[in-house]
């Protein structure tokens, strides 16, 4: 298995959606800022990656020049501009495995709370996703009412 750190964008962009639509994680997460809980996601990815890669040096991990190491708590991400058409549901999926794929090296990671974002997204996600409201159960038609 390999792992990169995401493009800053990456993170920007997915936090511009949890943004969009309110999503707050169910526990840790519940009380933090956008920025904080982005802070999250970036710097779980640079921990699994520098997991990943023990003997390489932050400025050597797979990533962009310049962009391998945590960042403090207080950062601000810029949100990027919200166009429907580029959050779709399904990109908003892709997105999120991309970035859980380059995130879940640490023995810990379904115990942090980025993976408590992350999940908090995905299924803001789900929700949107057409038809979804409505097959909540779906029937055998031969004995429909």
């Amino acid at each position: 298995m390999s792992a990169f750190i995401v493009d800053p964008y990456h993170i920007r962009w997915l936090n511009t959606y949890a943004n969009r639509w309110q999503v707050r994680t169910p526990d840790a997460g519940s009380n933090l800022t956008h920025d904080e809980a982005a802070t999250l996601l970036w710097n779980q990815n640079v921990r699994s990656v520098a997991y990943r890669y023990r003997d390489c040096r932050p400025d050597e991990l797979p990533g962009m020049v310049g962009f391998t190491t945590e960042v403090p708590d207080n950062t601000v991400w810029q949100h990027v501009a919200y166009d429907s058409d580029d959050f779709t549901p399904g990109h908003v999926l892709a997105a999120l495995a991309c970035l859980e794929y380059q995130s879940c090296e640490t023995p810990d990671y379904r115990e942090t709370a980025a993976y408590d974002y992350l999940e908090a997204i995905r299924h803001e996600a789900i929700r949107r996703v057409d038809g979804f409201d409505s097959a909540w159960e779906i029937k055998d038609p031969r004995f429909a009412d």
